[in-house]
């Protein structure tokens, strides 16, 4: 038996979304071992069609702590903000960056920008991370969506994404397991034909032109929840988390709505039992929008230490996906 590489990583999940933090095997980081990261460690049958992973370099500012870098099955991500929660929780607990005092703040390198975080410890646990995630805003009020004779409003907002957001009981179903994959198909439905029928641009970042989610509302099941919802992304995936990018959308689109005000706390509640916390920190326009600026806060935990390696005559050595 012989290895051609040696892997490690740290795995963690905040509200159910796994992260793989990578901690050695490379050199250096770029483009080709990215790729080769990505093949190794988030594929199947190593990794999942839902496993993301980070890598933490040198700050690339004066003023910052560490730079990170996600990536998915199919590219580097702007920001991911489970990520963000499970990371920092991680880079603590794990004593990769020293806590100082209870809430430490981290400021962190990222392709969108400067982003600043804030645990919440006891000792040397973390109980919570949070942060001010990009401006998010509502993009267009009730939509008509005519599907199977059945017209239902949507509104669509964007939160790091745009996302188009129903209520289940529009759809006649229910936000529960059991019906998944009624869930996916109203997703995949909605989006094709928001996308078919409309043009959606992110006023400062013309390339943005797709919805990255179906978020789809019910009933909260938990008395101190405000909101409990499934998100169906555009590759039929379920989010096991409430969503953060459509928690944020969210926010934009109640506070429009005024069934929330600055400042007030939003219980957003997933399927599967986890929640977030989301917040208008502040207003800020953007464009000819009303865009606010939403903070997000979560608990992670780290889940594993591991150490995955590579035999040369492995036939799946690039890694796959089903599903």
């Amino acid at each position: 038996m012989q290895f051609q590489r040696l892997l490690t990583t740290i795995d963690a999940h905040a509200a159910g979304e796994p992260l793989r933090l990578i901690t050695g095997g490379f050199q250096e980081f770029n483009r080709d071992t990215i790729d080769i990261a990505r093949k190794l460690l988030l594929m199947e049958p190593r990794g999942h069609h839902g496993m993301r992973g980070c890598v933490i370099k040198q700050a690339t500012s004066a003023d910052s702590d560490f730079s990170v870098c996600f990536i998915d099955h199919e590219e580097v991500q702007d920001t991911d903000v489970h990520g963000i929660i499970a990371m920092v929780t991680t880079v603590l607990e794990t004593g990769l960056f020293p806590v100082t005092g209870e809430i430490p703040r981290i400021v962190i390198d990222s392709p969108m920008g400067k982003i600043v975080a804030h645990a919440r410890c006891r000792g040397v646990e973390v109980e919570s991370v949070s942060f001010e995630n990009d401006v998010a805003f509502v993009w267009a009020s009730d939509v008509p969506i005519t599907l199977d004779h059945r017209t239902v409003t949507v509104d669509i907002a964007y939160g790091g994404a745009f996302y188009a957001l129903v209520k289940a009981r529009d759809l006649g179903v229910k936000v529960e397991i059991n019906q998944l994959p009624s869930l996916q198909e109203w997703g995949r439905r909605i989006r094709a034909q928001i996308e078919d029928e409309m043009t959606i641009r992110h006023p400062l970042q013309k390339e943005t032109s797709r919805i990255c989610g179906v978020v789809i509302s019910d009933e909260p099941h938990e008395k101190d929840a405000h909101l409990y919802s499934v998100t169906i992304q555009s590759n039929g995936q379920v989010l096991r988390s409430p969503g953060e990018g459509g928690t944020c959308a969210l926010l934009a689109t109640l506070f429009q709505r005024e069934r929330i005000k600055q400042g007030e706390k939003l219980i957003h509640e997933s399927m599967i039992g986890t929640q977030l916390q989301g917040m208008v920190s502040r207003t800020q326009p953007i464009a000819s929008y009303q865009g606010v600026v939403p903070c997000i806060k979560g608990r992670a935990f780290i889940t594993g230490m591991h150490q995955f390696v590579l035999d040369p005559d492995d036939p799946l050595s690039e890694g796959f996906l089903l599903g």
